[in-house]
């Protein structure tokens, strides 16, 4: 396997793939969560909350964030989202997703613009579709 150099999307510390995602699983650990390391995702899993982490070249993309039906709406989601950002503000690198509801009718969880709300109340930009997070700065001064 070639270990690719990497840089971060603001140019920061040129860093290594691979060791972006042994930290994030290293991370994750530390956080009580579950992590499973299947290249080049990191699956994290804690109670009632699964999130899938694509390691891409320049950022983090979040495919997946799921909160099982019957635990929805009782701040398992914002946990798991909060390790998440931790994680990636750790790595210096972005988070990038694209917002999607899967409510379904008469069931608990966010429509579309609740969730979109939601990820903007966590520090994410961007359409009411496609979104991102850049690290901290008080993240990316300590790189510096």
């Amino acid at each position: 396997m070639t270990l690719l150099a990497l840089t971060t999307s603001l140019g920061r510390t040129p860093i290594d793939k691979h060791t972006s995602i042994a930290q994030a699983y290293t991370l994750a650990i530390a956080y009580g969560l579950t992590a499973i390391i299947d290249a080049p995702y990191l699956v994290l899993h804690h109670r009632n909350t699964n999130a899938w982490l694509r390691f891409e070249h320049h950022h983090i993309s979040l495919t997946k964030l799921e909160v099982t039906n019957n635990h929805r709406q009782m701040g398992s989601g914002s946990t798991m989202l909060n390790h998440i950002t931790k994680i990636a503000d750790a790595v210096s690198l972005e988070l990038q997703l694209m917002a999607l509801s899967t409510k379904e009718a008469e069931k608990p969880g966010l429509d579309q613009s609740q969730l979109v709300a939601w990820y903007r109340r966590n520090g994410f930009i961007g359409t009411d579709f496609y979104l991102r997070r850049l690290p901290s700065e008080e993240t990316l001064d300590k790189a510096a």
